[in-house]
């Protein structure tokens, strides 16, 4: 019984979070940063690792290939972020539009 109560408070905050769009945009907007971050930190760990192994020379490449990866993983982020924003202005548009 407990177990139906904690799931009825969390399908009723669900809804809520997504009736939202801009509540949903900025949970997404979140978790697209976070999964950059820790893939940023993962291949540094990476480019770190393969130095102490094979020498900073060989680990050039692999290097300058999680460079243009992180930098392709922001800019998908940042793009995300403004389709969220305006998808959000959009919704708040429409909603005024409707109360009118």
């Amino acid at each position: 019984m407990k177990h139906v109560g904690t799931l009825l408070v969390t399908m009723a905050f669900l809804s809520t979070v997504l009736a939202d769009p801009t509540i949903g945009g900025k949970a997404e907007n979140a978790a697209n940063k976070t999964t950059d971050a820790v893939k940023k930190t993962v291949r540094d760990a990476q480019d770190k690792a393969c130095e102490v192994v094979n020498g900073k020379v060989e680990c050039v490449t692999k290097k300058a290939k999680h460079s243009v990866q992180n930098a392709a993983d922001s800019a998908a982020t940042k793009a995300d972020e403004i389709k969220n924003e305006a998808k959000g202005k959009a919704e708040e548009i429409k909603q005024e539009v409707q109360k009118k």
